[in-house]
């Protein structure tokens, strides 16, 4: 059994604005009841206190009849959970950075082509034409169109990079998209490579 993400989430704010006490006035270990952890916020309540001593997560001591938390037991559980909560958030944010539909496409169409029947067979969504459609009028582009017969008769446009104009704007515009998100779309490697495709038209 693991903290689950709200938990740890959770205890990891509130601790944020808690200074944990190490020792008394008198230099002694400081110990908390469960009512202290309470009041200061670490946790909800009792029960959630008893459910991180059964997991093993927080160490209690038993003064009596009474439950006590060390100190030091207490700041090792609150790291604990803060830095489960700053993989948490790293995970999220690589689910953030998902590649777009309209970067698929773009990128489709600079290496070999894009296809409708790909878009749903390899990338996993309909309606690719409508980004090829949007892209040209956006961007003042036009995309060279190649029917294709698929296995089952039905015919499919292949959609493709013509000149060297068109493929600056899409690398230039799905750079900048990808920017907004701290990503690149295209390194300025693949840039170069991409461009070298269409030197001939220099000297033509």
């Amino acid at each position: 059994m693991t903290l689950t993400e709200k938990q740890t989430e959770n205890t990891s704010t509130a601790t944020q604005a808690f200074t944990l006490e190490m020792t008394t006035a008198n230099g002694l270990t400081r110990y908390y009841s469960k009512e202290d952890l309470i009041e200061c916020g670490i946790f909800g309540s009792k029960t959630s206190i008893d459910r991180y001593v059964a997991m093993g997560k927080l160490k209690k001591i038993k003064l009596g009849r009474s439950v006590r938390f060390s100190a030091e037991a207490v700041a090792e559980f609150i790291q604990q959970c803060q830095q489960i909560a700053i993989q948490i958030r790293g995970q999220y944010g690589k689910k953030r950075a998902k590649i777009p539909h309209e970067e698929i496409v773009i990128k489709a169409t600079l290496q070999g082509g894009f296809s409708e029947m790909e878009s749903v067979l390899k990338h996993h969504f309909t309606s690719g034409r409508n980004y090829i459609s949007t892209l040209e009028r956006h961007l003042g582009v036009k995309f060279h169109r190649e029917k294709e017969q698929a296995q089952n008769g039905g015919l499919y446009y292949r959609y493709t990079v013509a000149d060297r104009q068109t493929a600056q704007k899409l690398l230039t515009y799905a750079n900048h998209k990808a920017e907004r998100y701290h990503r690149t779309a295209f390194t300025q490697a693949e840039i170069k490579a991409i461009l070298a495709r269409f030197n001939h038209e220099e000297t033509e």
